[in-house]
């Protein structure tokens, strides 16, 4: 009788422990960091041939905001300043089902410095508009407000944010990257 108690308050214990999911490292802390109090993720390449970067990252940014639509498009494309911006709209889907979908409006500006041999994709001034409430990225996504003390967790609420926008940052690197790779 005492074992089989002991076995079941074991269980009982270790169940909730088992059953929790793990955060995947790539979201935990240093994914999200606020520089200056802003949330901005930065990428840099190594691009010798500054005219040909530029030509073709204005071009990724042209596709990119064609493709994304919405109130997209590229507003500056400066070969003097070295500067291209593009400002992005559109949907993070976090749950797509038949009868529910949950999305946020997302709003970022991209940001591309061509020169010196080295190419800086930079997206920052993220926004949410979400179920009629419009707040920031360094609210919902930045480490300082979405993890745990320890950083080891993130915080339930903010999940599927975080884990939302730091993937949609991976495929707008990974993007960037090809585009400049390619001849």
């Amino acid at each position: 009788m005492k074992r089989r108690f002991f076995l079941l308050s074991a269980m009982a214990v270790l169940i909730p422990t088992l059953l929790q999911a793990k955060d995947d490292p790539k979201y935990l802390a240093g994914a999200a960091p606020l520089t200056n109090g802003k949330l901005v993720f930065t990428k840099t390449f190594d691009t010798p041939d500054a005219d040909a970067a530029f030509d073709k990252v204005t071009l990724w940014l042209e596709n990119r905001t064609k493709t994304i639509g919405g109130n997209s498009a590229v507003v500056l494309a400066d070969k003097e300043k070295e500067q291209i911006v593009a400002m992005c709209t559109e949907y993070l889907v976090f749950t797509d089902k038949i009868l529910m979908l949950d999305r946020s409006l997302i709003t970022y500006n991209i940001y591309a410095i061509v020169s010196g041999g080295k190419t800086e994709i930079r997206v920052e001034r993220i926004r949410f508009d979400y179920k009629d409430e419009k707040f920031l990225a360094e609210e919902y996504v930045a480490d300082e407000s979405t993890l745990n003390r320890k950083k080891t967790a993130i915080i339930a609420g903010y999940r599927k944010f975080r884990v939302h926008t730091i993937d949609l940052i991976d495929t707008i690197m990974k993007e960037a990257e090809e585009a400049l790779t390619n001849k």
